[in-house]
């Protein structure tokens, strides 16, 4: 009976010591945070488009199914649009999420906000930098979440949404420069 008492013991510590260190992680500065930059062999009038129009966003941005302008013919701050996508790292569940431009100069930056029902909150933003003839884009985000137990597992959750950033970024990369 002792050895199954001192068993329950040590596992209960190392589940504590993991949650722990999960807890701290989740916390430090910047573990809500990205950000991914690639060179583009095009100008940013060229690839421009590819961060504006729906249609284009859905070929390069994986998991999207449909994006539906909330307020059609609008661009620039105040556009809005409702985005559904299916999570592959979820067993393909539906994510729906509403995102609003708060800050817009042509050519060179959109920042949206998002909102993706309770589970998280946040702002995406794509910089376009003019390097003569070809284009910097980077893009950052940062992300809060509503479900204690995603909030723990923020670096993890992150670090997914960073892999899939840099894939979707390398696809944008494909189609602009092959235009």
């Amino acid at each position: 009976m002792k050895i199954l008492k001192y068993a329950s013991l040590g596992f209960a510590g190392i589940l504590f010591t993991a949650v722990a260190i999960l807890f701290i992680l989740a916390n430090r500065e910047g573990a809500n945070k990205m950000s991914v930059s690639i060179e583009i062999n095009k100008s940013p009038t060229e690839l421009w488009p590819w961060l504006e129009e729906p249609e284009k966003i859905k070929q390069w941005v994986g998991w999207v199914v449909e994006i539906k302008p909330l307020t059609p013919g609008k661009q620039g701050v105040g556009a809005k649009a409702h985005w559904v996508m299916e999570d592959r790292n979820n067993g393909g569940a539906r994510v729906e999420m509403d995102d609003e431009v708060i800050e817009y100069v042509p050519l060179k930056k959109i920042v949206t906000r998002l909102a993706a029902s309770e589970s998280f909150t946040g702002e995406s933003s794509f910089v376009v930098e003019d390097l003569g003839g070809k284009s910097r884009l980077t893009s950052t985000g940062r992300y809060d979440f509503g479900s204690p137990f995603v909030k723990l597992l923020t670096t993890l959750v992150m670090s997914s949404a960073g892999d899939k950033l840099k894939e979707d970024m390398m696809r944008l990369k494909g189609l602009v420069e092959k235009r």
